[in-house]
C-alpha cells in the first residue's frame, strides 16, 4: 500500500512540477493527468519486476515443510498492494473473536476473484494459507511465491488427490505451522450470491482438532461495477469461532449448514 501512495505522491510531484515550470499552460494542466498515472503505472511496473527477481531463489522442485516467513510477509504485502491498486478499502470486523494463540481453519464466501487476497489482507496479523484451485500455480511469479508459502492446490476431480490435500492441510494446522483457509462453496460466485457450502471443507478442522473462523465477505460484488472510478468498500466479518469442542460434536454437514446460514444473513440473502 506504501508503494501505491509513494508513486501517486510523486506523479503529483511531477506533474505539478511541470504546471509550475511551464506557468500554467494549458498544456501543462493537460499532461499533469498523465504524469500522475505514468509515474504510478511506471511504479507498478518497477515493483513487479523487484516481485519477479525476488521469486527467482524459490526452487519450485524442493518441497518445503512449512512457509518460508520472507516470502510470507512479502506476498502479504504484495496483497495489500494489489487490492489498494484496484480500488478496494477492506475494514475487519470482530478481529478480537479469533484466537490469537492457535492456528485455525478459516473459511468465506466466495464472489471475486480477490477473495483470498482480501482474506489475507484482513487477516495479516495471522499466518494464513490457501487451498486453491491448480490453475493459479500456473500464474508466472505468483506460483513461486505460493509455492514458497506452502498454498495447497486441491484437485477436486480427483478424490483420492484431494484427500490428500485435506489431510495435508489438517497437518499443518494439527503441528503449528500455520493456518488454512478455503472458500466451502469450491468455486467463485458467479451471480453474486452465496452458494452451497460444501460439507468436506470442514474436515480439515475436525482432523486437526482446531477451532473454525466463520467469515462474511461483504461488498466483492460491487467491484465490477464501481473499477476504476470508484473505490469498493469491503467488510470482512468474524460472524463466529467455533471451538474444537464445537468442531467436534457437530457433524460437517450442520457447520457447512451454519456457516452458509451466517453468511446469507449477514448479506441479506437469507
Amino acid at each position: 500500500m506504501e508503494v501505491y501512495y509513494l508513486t501517486l505522491i510523486l506523479g503529483v510531484l511531477f506533474g505539478g512540477l511541470d504546471i509550475g515550470l511551464n506557468w500554467f499552460t494549458v498544456w501543462s494542466l493537460v499532461r499533469f493527468p498523465f504524469w500522475v498515472l505514468g509515474t504510478m503505472l511506471a511504479g507498478f511496473i518497477v515493483y513487479w519486476i523487484v516481485m519477479g527477481a525476488f521469486c527467482l531463489p524459490i526452487d519450485m522442485k524442493k518441497e518445503y515443510d512449512r512457509p518460508n516467513p520472507f516470502y510470507l510477509d512479502l506476498i502479504r504485502y504484495t496483497f495489500g498492494y494489489g487490492l489498494t491498486i484496484f480500488g478496494f478499502r477492506v475494514k475487519l470486523i470482530g478481529e478480537e473473536k479469533i484466537p490469537a494463540n492457535t492456528r485455525f481453519l478459516v473459511t468465506a464466501n466466495h464472489t471475486t476473484a480477490f477473495d483470498p487476497l482480501i482474506v489475507c489482507h484482513a487477516l495479516r496479523k495471522f499466518d494464513i494459507v490457501f487451498i486453491t484451485k491448480p490453475e493459479n500455480y500456473k500464474i508466472p511469479i505468483i506460483r513461486r511465491y505460493m509455492h514458497a508459502c506452502r498454498h495447497l492446490p486441491i484437485d477436486r476431480d480427483d478424490p483420492r488427490k484431494a484427500i490428500k490435500t485435506i489431510n495435508e492441510a489438517a497437518d499443518m494446522i494439527a503441528s503449528d505451522v500455520v493456518s488454512v483457509g478455503i472458500f466451502p462453496e469450491g468455486t467463485r460466485s458467479r451471480d453474486g450470491r452465496t452458494g452451497e457450502f460444501k460439507p468436506g471443507s470442514y474436515k480439515i478442522a475436525q482432523k486437526a482438532k482446531s477451532p473454525v473462523v466463520l467469515l462474511a465477505i461483504k461488498g466483492g460484488k460491487n467491484f465490477k461495477k464501481n473499477f476504476p472510478f470508484k473505490l469498493t468498500p469491503i467488510e470482512v466479518v468474524v460472524e463466529r469461532v467455533l471451538t474444537p469442542e464445537e468442531v467436534g460434536s457437530m457433524k460437517t454437514v450442520e457447520i457447512a449448514a451454519l456457516s452458509e446460514s451466517l453468511v446469507k444473513a449477514e448479506l441479506g440473502e437469507a
